[in-house]
């Protein structure tokens, strides 16, 4: 009888651990899921970022030009 007590209380524990076990596992696989979206994401606000820095580059260009053209439109205006 004594032993007994203390062979249920093994199997209880190595139950306990078993579960303990799989929820560990099941968090480590949320974690790497959740790790693997937010490289994701930066990887997206990277190329977003690079993306309108190019296009305000564009838009700065583009301002020059049409300053450049309007200058000489009224240049040609005075002759």
């Amino acid at each position: 009888m004594f032993f007994k007590k203390y062979k249920m209380q093994i199997e209880q524990l190595q139950q306990e651990n078993e579960q303990l076990r799989a929820q560990i596992a099941g968090l480590a696989f949320n974690l790497k899921t959740a790790d693997d979206k937010i490289k994701q994401y930066e990887m997206q606000i990277d190329s977003l970022y690079k993306q309108n820095m190019g296009l305000s580059s564009e838009i700065k260009h583009l301002n020059i030009l049409a300053m450049t053209s309007n200058s000489n439109r009224n240049d040609s205006r005075n002759y």
